[in-house]
This record gives structure tokens, C-alpha cells and sequence, in this order.
């Protein structure tokens, strides 16, 4: 994958890690659903809800709404963006620990698993529709709260790569649960 994704290679990237990342939630237990996958860590109910918050919050911005706010100075967003954003378009890193922005933190009452599905889907669609209308409309993109503004297409692929991210913690999280013989 290209630094500078095409709209539509970024747009079959993106579908493709929603629907794995729908595949993932659909596979996760029904007690397991709502309880969180480690000390201080999301459930998959949470981590469902944060993505649908994220793909609603941003498609919301292309069409005139408020932008997310800043989680960081302008220098530092500079730096994190010469640092690190080429890497993670590129799907070699993730970075661990950071902070959501607080309109993308889940907060209860958290969806069903079926509300959550049909939700991440729906958003989804929604945030490509509104980078194809940006991109055609030659919008600036969207706002990232730590790497500043994202063109188009590199947010359509960023966003992917965001959420294959939380797809593989919800396996990894699952797959350590399992072996350590916890009930899931």
C-alpha cells in the first residue's frame, strides 16, 4: 500500500476491515459481549461502539459539522505526522496507549451485538460516502486529533487501518482470554 492511497484502493480497504471487524464482533460470545477483555481494556461492545462514534463523528465534519478537537499541540501534531503516519498507511505499526478523543470514547448504554453489526455497517458506508463527496467536492478531509488534517483518501485508509487495529486487540484480547481457560 502506497503513502498516498487512491480514493477507491482506500475505499476497498476500508470495506474490507469493516466487514472482518463485523465477522470478529459477530464471533465473540455472548457472555462475553459486555465484559471487558483485561484490566483497564474495552469490551467489544465498547470497541464497536467507539468505531461507530469515530465513522459518525468524522462523516458529520465533512458535512459541515464540528471537527474533533486537538489532542495535542500543533508542533507535536506536526512531529507524530512526519513520524509515524507513513507507517501506519503502510499497516507495518499501531501505536499502543493512545488516548481517544472524548467523542469517540464509548459510553453506556452500550449496543447489542446486532444493534452494534448493523450500526458499525451503517456508519461505515456512511464515513465512505461522505470522503467520496469530500473528495470530489476537493474538501481539505478531515481533522485527526493527533495528526492534523487527513486528505480523503488517506483518511479512508487510515480509518481502515484504525479499524483492523481494534479488530486484531479483539482477537489477541479473546485468543488470551481462551488460553488462559477464562469462561468467555
Amino acid at each position: 500500500m502506497s503513502r498516498q492511497p487512491t480514493l477507491d484502493g482506500a475505499a476497498a480497504d476500508h470495506r474490507a476491515e469493516v466487514a472482518a471487524a463485523a465477522a470478529a464482533f459477530a464471533a465473540v460470545p455472548d457472555d462475553a459481549w459486555e465484559r471487558p477483555l483485561g484490566d483497564g481494556k474495552w469490551s467489544a461492545a465498547e470497541i464497536s461502539q467507539h468505531l461507530v462514534l469515530a465513522f459518525e463523528k468524522l462523516a458529520r465534519e465533512i458535512h459541515g459539522g464540528p471537527s474533533v478537537r486537538f489532542m495535542v499541540p500543533a508542533w507535536k501534531r506536526a512531529v507524530f505526522r512526519r513520524l509515524f503516519l507513513g507507517r501506519m498507511l503502510r499497516g507495518n505499526w499501531w501505536p499502543g496507549g493512545v488516548q481517544a478523543p472524548p467523542e469517540a470514547r464509548p459510553e453506556p448504554p452500550f449496543p447489542s451485538r446486532t444493534d452494534a453489526l448493523t450500526r458499525l455497517g451503517e456508519s461505515a458506508d456512511g464515513f465512505e460516502r461522505a470522503i467520496r463527496d469530500a473528495h470530489a467536492r476537493r474538501h481539505p478531509g478531515i481533522t485527526h486529533p493527533y495528526l492534523g488534517r487527513l486528505a480523503p483518501a488517506v483518511a479512508l485508509r487510515f480509518f481502515a487501518f484504525h479499524t483492523r487495529h481494534h479488530r486484531l486487540q479483539l482477537a489477541r484480547r479473546l485468543e488470551r482470554m481462551r488460553a488462559k481457560g477464562e469462561e468467555t
